[in-house]
């Protein structure tokens, strides 16, 4: 799975819109979109940036396991 979809598919499970990531990340909804579609590439610092909002580990993006991140999320 690539990173940009694992982006999206945390971001919705925690119920965040594209504009609400956008504006932490200090960027355009459109630019954030861009992002998740995968029509511009994400560096690690991008990377760091976007885990921080989502409050995961950046390594959680690149190596993303489903069951790990919502059963972590659910025990909160």
């Amino acid at each position: 799975m690539q990173v940009s979809t694992k982006i999206r598919k945390i971001r919705e499970f925690k119920g965040f819109s594209q504009e609400f990531m956008a504006e932490k990340l200090s960027m355009s909804q459109a630019a954030y979109s861009k992002l998740e579609k995968n029509n511009k590439s994400i560096n690690f610092d991008n990377i760091k940036d976007i885990a921080k909002v989502l409050s995961v580990d950046p390594m959680q993006l690149l190596n993303f396991d489903e069951q790990q991140i919502f059963n972590n999320d659910n025990q909160q």
